[in-house]
């Protein structure tokens, strides 16, 4: 999944029609890798796992006012 987010050419269609490459920005890769491996490799399945990993005391379980993760 993530070599066919990462790895492959997506193009997007601009208001003028033109096709261009999307491309995702660095923090946002960054972003789904760390989700993935707190879901994966530290089994984070509810609010509370996740606020081990806060070394900065900035987050509290208030944040997150609804359940997750969503079951499809």
């Amino acid at each position: 999944m993530l070599q066919q987010w990462f790895e492959t050419e997506h193009l997007t269609e601009a208001a003028d029609g033109s096709l261009s490459t999307f491309n995702y920005y660095f923090a946002q890769r960054e972003a789904v890798e760390s989700v993935i491996w707190l879901y994966e490799v530290k089994r984070a399945r509810d609010k509370f796992d996740l606020l081990r990993f806060d070394a900065s005391g900035a987050v509290s379980s208030g944040m997150f006012d609804e359940d997750w993760p969503r079951t499809f």
